[in-house]
Parts: structure tokens; sequence; C-alpha cells
């Protein structure tokens, strides 16, 4: 897998890190690799500070993601990516110069997000990574690389999210008033709208595909289905099924292709070619998972909702607090979760707040067992030409029509107007609080006899931080303004509940006017007052206003949290000299914590003067930090048991930390790499920490002892032997219970054990690699070993420290892209110390074998004989396989 910085990343089938490959001129770069559950992020040491900014998407060095999603080598030449530029306070853009020509390709504008999309050739990634962040300016201390580039993202991919619907949200009432969307644009971005469909003909007046599939037809089927909700006219059954709104044209944009899936740019581009051609209203019944900083579509959602309102999908991810979907989690989105039939809360629906916080869902529409039209080309078994699927993607198009409707009624009526309408007249579920379903689901009979709405149509308050006795009350201005020709006085009071769903403590959300007489064609102005003083439970708490009178009910959302016990984390980063450092990068990890655990990655913000205040959750945590010093150090501390009960300073001076002061048997051999890694299960994290031999390693523990943590230092040192027979000496020592403060060892070579290793070649001209794993009486291995290539055939002697640690041996040769396609490996053994022993890979006989093992040889499963044979087993018997598709290395 190459990295947007050009080094090169061999990932293992267990999305582990098996080879750091260093690019072009890049000797010298030091490495973070940290893995969090099913996540491996390999972060060169000059892009930690900018993904700490938040310049640089974190995405791009999840090696084990990037593979699964099909970015890694073997399944692609070029990197997809999205940079916004900087302007300045003037707003003009800032211009250093166009820093992605002569490598850049495809580029496309994406105005919406004020960047561009394009590709870049990963054999350039390096030149486009010295442009962006220029060695220099990413290296001197407090200052920031001269760019102008405000973001660069990962062109990520996003998926579709997945009879008597349409009268549950009362669109008939709406229907016999005369209104069916007539002379309304709706744009359906998803996989494409069969215009074909006897339901769907003349409906569709424009289309357009931004998918990497080769035209818009819906091979798929989520996108008609999608669509015909909105605006089937029921010509196949005979009127008995039709869209919410039947007299809506609908705009086709194709941004998922034919497999369901689509990228960021193109969905991108979609939105914005949506609003160009004049839609009103624009459904997305799309999203992928959310993270705290801002994404493309989160931008563009925010961009261009003055022009339409974007109607999107909250996700299915269930009932855990904080799944809402992206874009679905942009404050300006109409954000759609999901009932059934009888109105009760989908168990899929997303659940609020969202991860920056905000109050999400907005409402919630029918999404459980919708039939609507299938494609004629649909990936799914074909039927009566109707097709019956569940998901928030089913419930937002649903609201989209609604929309559509209510947009006819008032033609000259804003999105936010039509949002506002929506969610103040939807119907609630008196058992569920607002982030379950924001203020209820959609009510088209009570919105389409509504002419009194709120502005805004939801208030938030921001969270508060603990503690909250002296809390001061925030009170913010709620408007209603009187579309009708006659007076309305309104009864105003409020409902809210706590984080489990229960009611709110009294007083903690109060309205001025217990009344409010709105003037027709005018508004009235009331105060809403939010006070978190009130109560002992922390978290966040949702409800709203309700204001009745004259025949109207409207409903604001409102939402506030209560910070749960946190104190202030001082982290004071120093390098070796006592100075601001070059550069640092610091996690916390919740290990166990009372209240809400930190969201997102536990990243520390940068402070360019090496002192953070980082709030925390009273808990327990691990901390781990690297710090950078000139001189090409690096200082890599850990602390595994960080108790957060108080304020509290975390001093990390790289003067305290100790090198690696390890001495080979062989006077000669010069250290050519070395890691440490250590693995902390209580987190679930698991850190390494790779430099070569221009790079001085040091390590410091923190804080008190850790029973379950384990350590490991590894190192490589290489001398040219006789005959061009290469000596190498692997050395590693484990630790348990903490992490080292360095390690001053001289290895003797009454120590080590001797392996002669050969390893052959099958084609003139290849070349492998050869690693070996250092593993722990418990097995405990950091994973990844310092490996280099070599040409075959390949005479090594290879001597190995004994004392605690087995080995397990792996040889791979290469293909002309340098990838690993024939992969022998042994068990771990444990040699005796001064003895010798012979080890030989890929050398003949070569033939096919019923190797060993849970799924090879030959085994019987009642009737059945599953046989698996290796048809490359070398002559001493050792089985070779190839990478699997979910662990290609690159």
């Amino acid at each position: 897998m190459t990295l947007i910085t050009g080094d090169r990343v061999v990932v293992g089938a267990d999305g582990g890190v098996v080879r750091l490959i260093r690019g072009q001129g890049r000797a010298g770069t030091g490495f973070s690799v940290r893995r969090e559950g099913e996540h491996t992020y390999v972060i060169p040491q000059d892009a930690l500070r900018m993904v700490g900014d938040g310049v640089l998407d974190r995405r791009l060095f999840d090696v084990a993601q990037l593979v699964r999603d099909g970015y890694d080598d073997a399944h692609g030449s070029t990197l997809p990516l999205i940079v916004g530029y900087r302007r300045d306070a003037a707003g003009a853009r800032i211009t250093t110069g166009d820093v992605l020509a002569g490598v850049a390709r495809e580029r496309r504008p994406l105005p919406a997000v004020d960047g561009e999309a394009f590709d870049v050739p990963k054999a350039e990634a390096t030149a486009l990574w010295a442009a962006i962040a220029g060695r220099g300016g990413a290296r001197t201390p407090g200052a920031a690389p001269e760019t102008p580039i405000a973001r660069l993202w990962l062109d990520g991919r996003v998926r579709a999210v997945l009879d008597t619907s349409v009268p549950q949200i009362g669109a008939p009432a709406m229907w016999q008033a005369g209104y069916t969307g007539q002379g309304v644009k709706v744009a359906v971005l998803d996989t494409g709208v069969d215009e074909t469909h006897p339901d769907l003909k003349g409906v569709e007046t424009a289309q357009k595909n931004f998918s990497g599939s080769p035209d818009s037809q819906d091979r798929h089927g989520h996108g008609t289905h999608v669509a015909s909700t909105v605006a089937w006219s029921g010509a196949q059954s005979g009127g008995s099924r039709k869209g919410v709104a039947p007299g809506v044209r609908i705009l086709d944009g194709k941004v998922l292709g034919d497999d369901g899936f689509g990228s960021y740019s193109d969905i991108v581009s979609g939105m914005q070619r949506a609003v160009d051609q004049g839609a009103e209203i624009v459904n997305m019944s799309i999203g992928g998972l959310d993270d705290p900083g801002l994404d493309p579509m989160e931008d563009a959602v925010a961009r261009l909702s003055g022009r339409a309102l974007f109607v999107v999908a909250a996700g299915n991810h269930g009932d855990g607090a904080r799944t809402i979907n992206s874009p679905g989690s942009a404050p300006a989105a109409l954000t759609v979760g999901a009932v059934d039939k009888q109105d009760r809360i989908a168990d899929f629906s997303s659940r609020g707040p969202t991860a920056a916080g905000e109050s999400k869902p907005d409402l919630t529409a029918p999404g459980v067992d919708i039939t609507a039209a299938q494609s004629t080309q649909s990936a799914y078994p074909r039927g009566d030409g109707y097709l019956t699927m569940s998901g928030t993607s089913m419930a937002t198009p649903h609201v989209a029509g609604a929309a559509a409707l209510l947009l006819q009624q008032h033609p000259t009526w804003s999105g936010a107007q039509l949002k506002a309408l929506l969610t103040g007249s939807a119907e609630p579920d008196p058992a569920l609080g607002a982030h379950a379903q924001g203020t209820g689901r959609a009510d088209l009979a009570r919105a389409a006899t509504a002419f009194v709405v709120s502005e805004p149509g939801s208030l938030a308050f921001g969270t508060h931080s603990w503690p909250h006795a002296d809390d001061k009350p925030v009170a913010k201005p709620l408007t209603y303004r009187n579309h009708g020709a006659e007076a309305v006085t309104l009864r105003l009071s409020t409902a809210a509940t706590d984080p489990a769903g229960h009611p709110a403590p009294a007083g903690m959300f109060t309205v001025k006017d217990a009344e409010l007489t709105v003037p027709a064609g005018g508004s009235a102005t009331t105060t809403v007052t939010a006070d978190t003083s009130k109560g002992t439970v922390d978290g966040a708490f949702g409800g709203t206003v309700l204001a009745t009178g004259g025949g109207q009910s409207v409903r604001t959302g409102l939402a506030v949290g209560r910070e749960v016990e946190s104190y202030d984390v001082t982290l004071r980063h120093l390098d070796v000299d006592g100075a601001n450092p070059l550069t640092y990068s610091t996690t916390v990890t919740a290990v166990d914590t009372a209240g809400e655990s930190p969201v997102g990655h536990g990243e520390v913000p940068y402070d360019p003067s090496g002192t953070v205040v980082h709030r925390l959750p009273k808990g327990e945590y691990l901390l781990e930090s690297l710090v950078f010093s000139e001189g090409n150090r690096m200082a890599v501390f850990v602390q595994p048991v960080l108790k957060v009960g108080a304020d509290t300073t975390v001093h990390l001076d790289s003067r305290k930390a100790r090198p690696f002061a390890v001495t080979a048997p062989d006077r000669a051999a010069r250290l050519v790499a070395s890691s440490a890694a250590y693995e902390y299960p209580p987190a679930g994290v698991a850190g390494y920490f790779a430099t070569d031999g221009h790079t001085r390693l040091l390590t410091a523990a923190l804080g008190p002892a850790a029973p379950t943590l384990k350590a490991q230092y590894n190192g490589l040192w290489k001398r040219p032997g006789a005959a061009g027979e290469d000596v190498d000496h692997r050395l590693a020592f484990h630790r348990t219970g903490s992490w080292f403060t360095g390690l001053d060892r001289t290895v003797k070579r009454s120590e080590v054990a001797e392996v002669k290793l050969g390893f052959g070649a099958s084609v003139t001209g290849a070349k492998g690699v050869v690693g070996a794993t250092p593993l722990d009486g418990e097995g405990f291995s950091a994973g990844a070993q310092p490996e280099s290539e070599r040409s075959l055939p390949l005479a090594a002697a290879q001597y190995v420290n004994t004392a605690g640690v087995r080995w397990a041996w792996t040889a791979s040769q290469l293909n002309a892209l340098r990838e690993e396609r024939m992969i022998y490996t042994t068990g771990p053994v444990a040699y005796k110390p001064g003895s010798r022993h012979t080890l030989h890979f890929n050398t003949g006989v070569v033939g096919p074998d019923l190797a060993a093992g849970e799924e090879q040889g030959a085994n019987r499963y009642g009737d059945y004989i599953d046989a698996r044979v290796q048809l490359f087993n070398d002559g001493s018997g050792h089985s070779e396989r190839l990478p699997s598709p979910a662990g290609s290395p690159s």
C-alpha cells in the first residue's frame, strides 16, 4: 500500500503491518504505527503534525481500511484525493503556486468544497508530498508548512444506506388539496433511476452519471426504489401504489456505482450539479460513518444549503449514541430516521447526537418494509416490478416528497423554512427522546394546515463544562412567524429528556412567555433558556418547545449538554535540549471512564508552543506520545495508566528518555533498522515505532506499572560477509508490565544461535525478502519486523539471540511490482545458545503437498471431503501461500 507520502506498507491478511518501505529520498523518516481494533494507522513522522492539525485526513494512513476499500497497489496505481484551499481574511484564495502541477491527474473542480478532486499516481506520491508539506517547513519548530491547502481528504467510499407508508405520513390529505409536487424539481443522488419502469416514465427530466460505472442505468436497484418513493405515478398498479409527490420531476444523479458505492468527489459533484440544475430538494439516501472533523460531504451541505434543502438518511447503525452518518451529521441537513408501520422506531435507525455533539436526527419517517418500484436491471431477484426494502434510505424519500408537496403549497419558502415546517409539525413518540426521533414522525396532514412556523427550527445550547453548580443560564431568542390571515395566541411549554430517556429536571429548559400572540402576517419572539445547573445527570439532553393554539401545533427542537465529570490535563512537550520540539503527536485512549468516553481517536490537538491543555472525563487512560528533536531523534513515551480525577500535568520531557544501547556480538555490524512496540489489551491498542539507521530511537516509561502491557524491542544489524554472504544479527527483547526507558544490553556470541539461511529463486533476477518475527514465551510479538529486499538466490548467516525469545521466519519472493507473491513461513522456534542450524526456502524439489493446518490438507465433513492442495511447496517441506484478497501486500 503506497501512502500519500510515497512510503510503502506491506499489509498482512489481518490488517497488520508486515514491512515498511521508505520512499525515495525519505531515509531517516520514523513511523508511528497504531492498531485500534480493525484499523491500522501508519503515519510517517513528517505527517503527524498535519494529521493532528486536521489538515490531513487520518484515513489516508489507515492501511487496513485502505486495503479493504481497494486502494492498495494490487488494485490501482493511483490514489484519489480531494483538496480544499485556504482563503485569507478578505476571502481570496491563498496562492503560493500550483502545488499539484505535474503530479495531479484527472483534476476536477469541486466548488462545493472550494477545492478540487484529483488522482495522484502512486509513483509520484513522494513528489506530491514534498510539494504539499515541504521537508523544511514540516520540521521547523512552531512553524506551519507553507501551503495553500486547508484540507486534504481521501476521496473515500460511501454506500447506499439500506404501501402503507405514504398514507402513514399523511400524503393523501395534500393530494386531496390539489398538491402533487407539480413544478418542483427533486434531485435523487443515488445508484441511478430506471426511467423505463411504467411508474417512472416521463418523471425524469435530466440525468448525469458521476460514478465509475459506464452509464446512468440503475443496475443496483436502490436509486429506482428511492426515486419511486418520491414520485412514482402508480401507472402499473392502477393507482394503488403512488409516490409521496407524483407530480414532481426527478433530476437523476448517479453518484453511486453499480455496486452501491461511490466516492466523496462523485457525490459532491452530484450535489453541485443538482443545485446548478435548479433542484429545490436533494434526496441523499447515502452515507458513511461520521468523524468529529469536517468531511467533504458535510462541507458541501453547509455551502449549498442556501440554494436547496438536502434531505439525508440518518444511517443504519442501530440504537447506539453518536451513530449518525455523514452527511446527515451536517447541521443544515434535514436528517431522517426510520420508524415501522406502527410508528415504532426501527432498531437499525441511527441515533444522535453527532460526533460533533449536534442533535440529530431531525425527524423520522416510514422506513421498514417499504415497497416501491424495482429497476428492470436490478441486482435483486425479479418480482412483479416492485421491491420491498428497509432502511433510513427508504425513510428519506418520504420526507423529500413531503418537502416537495409543501414547496408547491409555499413556492417562495426557503429550504430552512421547509425544514422548520416539517420538524415543527411532526408527531412525536412520547416514549422516545430527541436523539432517537428528533421532533417525531413526519405528519403532512398537520404540515398542510400549518401557517405558524418557528425560526429557527431548532435551538442548540452547546455543551457546558463540569462542574455544573455554578453554570450560568444561556438564553436564545425563538421567533414564531404567522403566515395566516388572523392573529394567533400560542401557549408555550417545554419537554425534554436526559441521556437515558428519563424526564429532564425541572427548570433545565424554560420559555419566557407562557402565551405569545403572533399577529397575522407578522412575527413574535420569545426567549428560551437552558440552565445546566439543574439536576445531577450529565450527558446530552434533548427536547422540544411546544406551541399550541388557534389550531396550530409547532415543535421546536432543543439540545444542550452537561459535560460529565472532567478535568484539564496539561501536556508539556520538550525536546532533548529542553526546548520546543520540532513536532510531536500525542494520543489518549479511554480504558475505563465513569461517563462518556472521549469522542474520536483520542488525538490531542497540536499547539506550536508545545503545551496543550486537553479536557478528559474522569477515568483511566492510556497515553502515547512521540516527540521529535533536531538530529533525527524520536522520543516515545508510553503511560499505560493515566488516572484522571483532578487537574493534572504530564511532562513529556525528551531529556528523560533513554536510547536503546544494544550491542551486537559482531562489532563490525551496523544497525540498519530498529523498532519498539507495545500492546495494551485493556485499551484495545497496539503501538509500533520504526526507525532506520538514520534516526535515533529514545524511550521513556511514565506512570505506574500495568501488568497486562507487553513491550518489545527489535533490531537488525548487518555487515557484508565473505564470498557475498550477508551476515545479519537479529536481536529482540521483551518485557511485561511497563514500557522501556531505554535499554542497555551487550549481547555475547555465546548467547546467540546461528542459522545458515538459503533462499532460492523461481525465476532469474528475482528479489525477495527474509524476515523474522520475535515472540515471547506467551506468543506476543509486534508482528512487523525490520526487513530489506535482497537479490535471489540468497545465502545469509543469521544470528539471533535466544534468551526469552522464539523466532518465526518468513521468506517472500517479490514480483515485478515488488509485491509479495510467494510466501513461505515457519512456526516459532526456540533456539539454544551457541546452536547452529540450516534453513532453506524456495529450493527444489518443488511440488504439491497436502499441508497440515486447520484449513489445509484433506478434511472430511460428513459426506463431504474438502482437499486443499498447496501447489508450490519447497524441497524442505515449507508450504507456499499466496496473500489473501483481504490482505494483499503491495
